[in-house]
C-alpha cells in the first residue's frame, strides 16, 4: 500500500462511525424480536424506520459531498447518476437476489402448488422494488402471520429504492434553483437544499398522518408517507452540528441518553393501533443521536451503540433482515414457532444463515470496483484486480440469469393432487351456472347423516388423493366464485339489471320471489340458496355488494378508507325490494370493516331489517360463518394439512350473537352456520371432499351448494318452505 492510500484509508477509519453500524444492529434486533414474537416486543416493529433515516442520512451525505467536490474542482456541481445506481445494486441486488431464489427453491420442493404461485408473484414485484405496492395492492395485514407472504419485509427495501430513484434528483434541483434570499449567499445550495427538504418533511408527515387516520394498512406501505423519515436523515446530512463545550456539552451528552432511552423505550409506547401518531419518537430519537454522534463518541450513547454485539450484528444487519422472515414464516407454517425456545432458535438459525451471506455474497459483490465516473477505468486495476473483478461480475450475471428459472416460470397448477384427470368445465361462464355442478360433483349427503361427515372430517391430516373441488380454481377465486347474477359490486348502471336475477332462474313475475341480499358473504350463498329455492319454482332476485353491511354502518374498504358507496346502494336496494315484494329475503353480512363503533351495530342492523320487513317478506337471517383453514396457506407441505387448517367454531361469535339478536328483534329467522361446516370443537377444511372456503371467508362454490340442502331442510322446519 502506497503512502497516500494508507493516509486515505486512515482518514476513512478515523470518520468511520461506529454508532452508525450499531443502530443498524438496533434496528434488526428490534425487527428479530418483534417478527418471532417475543413477549414484550410487540411494538418493536420501528426497525425499518431506523432503516430509512440511516439511509436518508448516508445517502443525502455521500451525493452532497459529491457535489460539492465537482463544485469546487470544476466551477459546477453534478452527481453521478450512473455510479450512485451501480454502488446501489452492488450492495443490495446480489443478497437478495439470493434469498429470492432461496425461497422459491424452498416453495418448489416443500410447498403446495397454489402457494407457491402466490410466492412466484410476490416475487416478480419484489425483485423490481414494488413489494410494497403489491402488500398495498393486497390490502396485506402486516401484523398478521396468517397466511402471509415470506416476501412480506421486502416492502422497506423498495420504499428505499423507490426513495433512491428521485432523491438525487431532487437535491440536483433543489441545489440548481435558486430560492430567493438564498441566492448568492456562502454554500447558498445547502441551504436550499434543506429548505427543500423541511418541505417535503412537513407534507410528507402531515399526509402519513391524514392516510393513517383513514387506512392504517396504507400508510404503512406507502413510499410518501414514509419519505419525512428518510428526508430527515437527508436533512441532518446536510446540517452541521458544532463541537460545543462546558455545560452545553453536558446538556447535550444528557439529551443524546435521552435518546437512545426513547429509542430503546419506544417499544413499549408504539403499538400497530397508534403508530401514525408515535414513530416519530423512535425516528427523532436516531435523528438526534446521528446529528450529534461526531462530536461524542465516548458517552455512553455512542459507547452502548459501538458495543461489539451490536456493531456485529449491525454489520450483518441487511442479510439477518433478509432472512430473518422466511424463516419465521416457513417455521411458522411447520408448527414449529409455538415456543419461545423455539422462536429463539429460529433467531439463531436466521443469524447463522445472514452471516454466511454476509461474508459469501454481501462481501463477494461489494469487491466489484465502481469507478468514479460514468465508465470503467480497468487501466487502473492490477492483472489480479482485473481478474477478480471478471469472476465477480461473471458471478453475478449468473446470479441474475438462474433468476428466472426460478421466479419468471409461472409455476404449474395442477387441478389435482394424485393423478386424476383435471376437471372439465363447461365453456360457459361458470359464474352464470346457476344450478348446475359448476363442473364438479360430489356425494349426496341427507342433511341427518351431514353432522358425522363433518365428524369424520375433523381426522384428516392431508389433501384426499380424490379431492373433488379443483384445487388450482382457488389460485382464481372469482373466476368459480357461484354468483348466479354474474354481478358482484354493484355499480348504479349495472345495479337494475342484476337486480333481476340470472338468465337460468324463473323470470314468471308470478312465480314467488326469493331475494338474496348482503355482502359478498351473501353472494357465496347463492349456490345454497338456489339448491333451497329451486330457481324452476321460485324467482331468484340478487341484490350483493362486496363489503358492504345490510346494517346502517358506514363501511370502508379493504384498505380502510370509507366506502360511501355501500350508503347509497342500501338505500337504493331497500326501495327496490320494498316494492318487489318478496315472499323470502335471505341475508348474509359481515360488518367486520366500518367506521361505526363496534357496539352499534346491532341497533343498526335492526333498523335496517324493520324497513325491509316493509316488503312483507319473510326474513331470514345466515349469521356470519367461523373462520375457517386458508388450504392454500396452512399445509405445511405439498399436500399435509397443518395445525393451522383446523380453526375454531367460536370465532366470530359475538357478531353472530349481535345478528341473532337484532334478528329477533326484528321478527325474522336467525340460522346458525356453525352446524353446517365444524363440530362442537373444530371446523374442518375440508368436509365430503370439497374445500370449505376460498380464503377462509367465504364458502367455495361446492361447499355452497352441499350446504344448501341443510339449508333448505332448516326452512321446512321453520314453516318458510312447503315440505314436499
Amino acid at each position: 500500500m502506497s503512502d497516500s492510500q494508507a493516509k486515505v484509508a486512515e482518514k476513512r477509519e478515523a470518520n468511520f462511525r461506529q454508532d452508525l453500524v450499531g443502530l443498524r444492529g438496533v434496528a434488526v434486533l428490534a425487527v428479530l424480536l418483534h417478527h418471532f414474537e417475543i413477549p414484550g416486543f410487540v411494538g418493536a416493529f420501528y426497525g425499518p424506520d431506523i432503516f430509512f433515516v440511516l439511509s436518508g442520512f448516508l445517502i443525502t451525505g455521500s451525493l452532497v459531498r459529491e457535489y460539492g467536490r465537482n463544485l469546487e474542482r470544476t466551477g459546477k456541481g453534478s452527481i453521478s447518476f450512473i455510479g450512485l445506481y451501480l454502488r446501489r445494486a452492488r450492495r443490495i441486488v446480489p443478497a437478495a437476489t439470493f434469498v429470492i431464489i432461496a425461497i422459491n427453491l424452498y416453495s418448489y420442493f416443500f410447498v403446495n402448488e397454489l402457494r407457491r404461485h402466490s410466492i412466484y408473484v410476490d416475487s416478480i414485484w419484489t425483485f423490481f422494488f414494488g413489494a410494497n405496492i403489491r402488500f398495498l395492492k393486497e390490502a396485506t395485514d402486516y401484523f398478521s402471520t396468517d397466511g402471509i407472504s415470506p416476501l412480506v419485509h421486502f416492502w422497506s427495501l423498495s420504499v428505499t429504492e423507490q426513495f433512491y430513484v428521485f432523491w438525487p434528483l431532487l437535491l440536483l434541483l433543489a441545489a440548481k434553483l435558486p430560492i430567493p434570499n438564498l441566492s448568492g449567499k456562502s454554500d447558498a445550495w445547502k441551504k436550499q437544499m434543506i429548505v427543500v427538504l423541511t418541505a417535503l418533511i412537513a407534507t410528507s408527515f402531515v399526509w402519513s398522518l391524514t392516510v393513517f387516520d383513514q387506512s392504517a394498512n396504507r400508510a404503512y406501505f406507502s413510499t410518501f408517507c414514509r419519505a419525512w423519515e428518510l428526508a430527515i436523515g437527508g436533512a441532518i446530512a446536510i446540517l452541521t452540528f458544532r463541537e460545543v463545550h462546558g455545560r452545553s456539552r453536558k446538556a447535550v451528552a444528557v439529551a443524546r441518553n435521552i435518546g437512545l432511552l426513547l429509542l430503546f423505550g419506544s417499544v413499549l409506547i408504539v403499538t400497530p393501533d397508534n403508530f401514525g401518531y408515535t414513530i416519530f419518537i423512535p425516528v427523532l430519537a436516531c435523528s438526534f443521536i446521528i446529528f450529534t454522534g461526531k462530536y461524542f463518541p465516548a458517552d455512553l450513547s455512542s459507547k452502548t451503540l459501538g458495543s461489539l454485539p451490536l456493531r456485529s450484528l449491525g454489520t450483518i444487519s441487511y442479510s439477518v433482515y433478509l432472512w430473518h422472515w422466511p424463516v419465521f414464516v416457513f417455521a411458522h407454517n411447520l408448527g414449529w414457532m409455538d415456543s419461545i425456545l423455539n422462536k429463539f432458535l429460529g433467531i439463531v438459525v436466521t443469524l447463522i444463515l445472514g452471516t454466511a451471506t454476509y461474508f459469501l455474497v454481501e462481501q463477494t459483490f461489494m469487491r466489484i470496483p465502481i469507478p468514479k465516473d460514468s465508465k470503467f477505468a480497468n487501466e487502473n486495476l492490477t492483472s489480479r484486480q482485473l481478474i477478480q473483478k471478471r469472476v465477480i461480475c461473471g458471478i453475478a450475471i449468473g446470479l441474475v440469469m438462474i433468476l428466472p428459472f426460478n421466479v419468471f416460470i409461472k409455476p404449474k397448477l395442477e387441478y389435482r393432487f394424485g393423478k386424476r384427470e383435471p376437471v372439465k368445465v363447461n365453456s360457459q361462464p361458470i359464474n352464470n351456472r346457476f344450478y348446475s355442478g359448476y363442473g364438479v360433483e360430489s356425494a349426496v349427503v341427507p342433511p341427518n347423516l351431514w353432522s358425522q361427515e363433518v365428524a369424520s372430517s375433523t381426522k384428516i391430516t392431508s389433501i384426499p388423493d380424490d379431492l373433488d373441488s379443483p384445487l388450482s380454481m382457488l389460485a382464481d377465486p372469482m373466476q368459480y366464485r357461484g354468483h348466479g347474477f354474474g354481478c358482484m359490486d354493484i355499480s348504479k348502471s349495472s345495479a337494475e339489471a342484476c337486480a333481476k336475477g340470472s338468465k337460468q332462474s324463473n323470470q314468471d313475475p308470478n312465480a314467488p320471489k326469493v331475494v338474496i341480499l348482503g355482502s359478498s358473504f351473501a353472494e357465496a350463498l347463492v349456490p345454497a340458496t338456489a339448491a333451497a329455492f329451486d330457481p324452476k319454482n321460485y324467482n331468484l332476485r340478487g341484490y350483493t355488494m362486496g363489503m358492504c353491511s345490510i346494517a346502517d354502518v358506514r363501511n370502508l374498504k379493504k384498505d380502510g378508507s370509507d366506502f360511501p358507496e355501500c350508503s347509497v346502494y342500501r338505500a337504493w336496494y331497500i326501495k327496490e325490494i320494498v316494492k318487489l315484494r318478496p315472499a323470502v329475503i335471505v341475508m348474509s353480512t359481515y360488518a367486520w370493516r366500518m367506521r361505526d363503533r363496534q357496539d352499534t351495530f346491532t341497533a343498526k342492523f335492526v333498523k335496517s331489517l324493520m324497513e325491509l320487513k316493509k316488503s312483507g317478506a319473510k326474513l331470514v337471517v345466515v349469521g356470519s360463518m367461523p373462520v375457517t383453514g386458508q388450504v392454500a396457506f396452512c399445509m405445511t407441505s405439498k399436500t399435509r394439512l397443518g395445525p393451522d387448517c383446523f380453526t375454531n367454531p367460536n370465532s366470530r361469535q359475538n357478531r353472530r350473537d349481535e345478528e341473532k339478536a337484532a334478528t329477533i328483534i326484528a321478527g325474522g329467522i336467525y340460522i346458525d352456520p356453525r352446524p353446517w361446516i365444524c363440530t362442537k370443537n373444530v371446523c374442518p377444511p375440508i368436509i365430503n371432499n370439497q374445500i370449505v372456503s376460498w380464503d377462509g371467508f367465504h364458502l367455495t362454490t361446492w361447499m355452497s351448494q352441499n350446504v344448501g340442502r341443510l339449508l333448505r331442510s332448516e326452512l321446512v322446519k321453520r314453516g318458510v318452505i312447503a315440505k314436499q
